[in-house]
This record gives structure tokens, sequence and C-alpha cells, in this order.
């Protein structure tokens, strides 16, 4: 479409009306699916490159860059078009009803999915290792954790091709916009995020059990792990649930698609369908990462409830490390509780966590939680600095 020539509408809302059924034909008053042998040529863009299916360019909403075009360019947006039209006439194939339906993200249509007979299971069982094989939290997650646009776009493929066997629609205006973020590292996060909070994140609503925080699920009432009902082994969490944990320092919160299962702070799906995460997620994405890191090769739980930071550094300046030299650690706090951002006050906090690891000494996650939401504020890094003040500085001075 050039400069000038009259706007059109994407394919998949041409033949659609208002209410999501087919739209009637102005003369005959038929609601009609569109063409098959314009959804075949649509097909036909799935093994070829965006923009070499040259009948293809007839259904093509996106503008024309005339610079771009001179040499041979297209837009991003053009590209991701393309993709997306191609998807659209696998999913829409042999299909009575409109597989484009506005406000049906991935996520929600990849739940429905999920919940059916092909994958009935229970998503929230504590036990054994996140990512099942041949599960579709994996194809979900290799869909997302995908480096480049072309590796999304096939993985997105085989998804689409599972939604289509259950007539399940979804919102391909949103689907196109994935794939237009992808092409750039933060768009890629961007997506991640969003479905994760769709497709993960645990939503009140929809009928799942609240989910307990990480660093309890495995814990028994005393503080001491749940036992294995058949051998009465302790079962602490899995090395590959802590392993991942883990992988969330790295990235920025919500980013590690996988970690979603393991997130308690309830999702709305109004923030799912932007992407926009609260700042209680992030503060548990970031305590999460702690944990996993503080966890790792220990067998006695490093959770404990009631036991803050200033008494478990306390007990780490009492220790053969700092005990001539008790100021080093001082600062180490000092500077942890001065940060100015909640990134650096995490970075340091991890280098105190590995500290405590390595005396065994435990923490209190929900309280360590809640410092890092406060982070987020100016007024609330006053009263990080305050607690941690009265908790660390009154305990050493004996105030």
């Amino acid at each position: 479409m050039t400069e000038g020539s009259p706007k059109r509408l994407r394919y998949w809302v041409r033949h659609v009306d208002g209410e999501g059924n087919w739209r009637e034909h102005p003369v005959t008053g038929v609601r009609a699916a569109p063409p098959g042998q314009d959804l075949a040529l649509f097909r036909a863009g799935l093994a070829r490159e965006p923009g070499a299916v040259h009948g293809m360019w007839n259904f093509i909403s996106a503008p024309v860059d005339d610079r771009l075009a001179q040499r041979d360019q297209m837009t991003v947006l053009q590209r991701a078009e393309f993709r997306a039209l191609a998807l659209y006439g696998m999913h829409q194939q042999s299909q009575t009803s409109p597989m484009h339906r506005s406000g049906t993200s991935m996520g929600s249509a990849l739940r429905t999915l999920r919940a059916g007979d092909r994958y009935r299971r229970d998503p929230d069982e504590p036990q054994g290792p996140d990512v099942q094989p041949n599960s579709l939290d994996d194809q979900v997650g290799a869909a997302v954790e995908s480096t480049t646009v072309t590796a999304f776009r096939t993985r997105v493929e085989g998804l689409l091709t599972q939604l289509q066997g259950i007539g399940e629609p979804v919102d391909y205006d949103v689907l196109l916009d994935d794939l237009v973020r992808f092409e750039s590292a933060d768009g890629r996060d961007q997506v991640r995020r969003r479905w994760g909070l769709d497709y993960l994140g645990w939503k009140p609503d929809s009928g799942q059990r609240k989910r307990p925080r990480y660093w309890i699920r495995y814990m028994a009432g005393d503080d001491a792990w749940r036992r294995d009902p058949a051998t009465g082994l302790p079962k602490p969490p899995p090395g590959e649930e802590l392993a991942l944990c883990r992988s969330g320092p790295a990235r920025e919160p919500g980013t590690v698609f996988r970690l979603w299962r393991f997130i308690s702070t309830p999702v709305d799906d109004w923030s799912a369908r932007r992407g926009e995460m609260t700042a209680l997620q992030r503060a548990e994405f970031r305590a999460l990462a702690l944990y996993g890191m503080h966890q790792q090769s220990q067998t006695s739980s490093m959770h404990r409830r009631g036991a803050s930071m200033g008494s478990a550094l306390m007990a780490l300046r009492a220790g053969d490390r700092y005990r001539t030299n008790p100021e080093s650690l001082d600062d180490q706090v000092n500077a942890a509780v001065g940060s100015t951002t909640v990134t650096a006050f995490r970075i340091r906090l991890e280098g105190l966590v590995t500290q405590l690891r390595g005396i065994g000494e435990p923490v209190d996650y929900d309280g360590l939680l809640y410092d890092l939401l406060r982070f987020e504020s100016a007024d609330g890094r006053d009263r990080v600095r305050r607690r941690w003040g009265l908790d660390y500085l009154a305990r050493k001075t004996g105030v």
C-alpha cells in the first residue's frame, strides 16, 4: 500500500464484524469465510521469507516506506504482517468460525489448550521438575525463549496448529505486535513478560488454587521440609527448579518465562494483555532469584519466618570471617541500603546472601520481598534504611 491509496484493513478483520462473526455480504447477506484460495496463498508464506510470495502483497495493510522500497527493503511492520498472515492462513484452514477474535490473547488461548484432554494434569503440582518432557509449558517456553523472530514464528506455528485442532481463536492484531517486538532484544523481553503474565501467571478468577510463595511451597509448618508420604524422606525444592530461579538475576523481572509458574502474586487480565507487571510481582521475581542462590546445596531451608536480614547479618559478623575486621561487613551493609535504585540494592543483596549461604544462615524471604518492594520508591527506601539501621546497627552497638 502506497501513500494516497485507500487504507486497507488487516486481512483477518476484513471478513469479521464487530461481534466476531463472519461479515455479511452487502448484496447477498450471506456470511462467508475467507476464500480458500486466499488462505492457500497465505500458507505458502510459511516456507518463504517475508515478501517473497508476490501475491500476498495484495493483502498487506502496512504502508510502504518509499525510501526503503527504493533499496528493496521492507519495514519491520511489513515483515511482521507477512508472518502473521501466513500463520492466519494455516490457523483458519478448514475452520467454519473465525480464528481471529479481538481480545483473545495467545496466553488465554493456550490456557484453554492446556486445560483440555491433551494436556490435562495438575499444573500447580509442586513435585518434580518445572518442565515436563513434551509438555505444553515446554513448547510455549521454547517459543518465547527463542532468540530470533524466525525461530519464534516457527514455534508459534506449532502452537497454532494445536489451537486449530480445538478451534480456538486468537487476536491476530496482538500476535502481529508480538512479531514486531520480537525483532529486537528489548522487544523479546516485552513478549516474554506478556506471555508469562498471561499464560503462567496466577489468576484468582481462573479457578486455579492459590499459590504459596515458592520458599514455603516445600515446607511443613515447623520450618522443616515436607516429607514424601511414600518414603517418609524430606522433599526439598528440586535442584532444577533452584537452577531456574538462579537464572533470574541476570535478567529483568518477568523475562525468564518459566519462572512465572512460581510467582504467587495475582495477575489481572487487563495488565496481562498489556504486559504490565505490578511492583509486588517484580519484587517477588527478585526475591525468588536470591532464594534460588541462597538455597543452592543447602540441606535445610534458607527461609525462616521471623529471621530478619539484620539478625542474619549479625550472625555473619560474629563469625570467623569478620572477627578481626567487622567494619568490612558494615561497609557492605551500608552500601546495600545506601543504594539509590532497586537494581543496585538487589545486586548488593546478592553479595550478602552469598555470604549467608556460606554459613548456612537463613532469612525471612517474605520480609526480604517487602524490602525489595519498598525499595522501588524514595519513601520506601528510607523505611528500609530505618529498619535495617535499627535491626543491624542497633544490635551491633548493643543499643
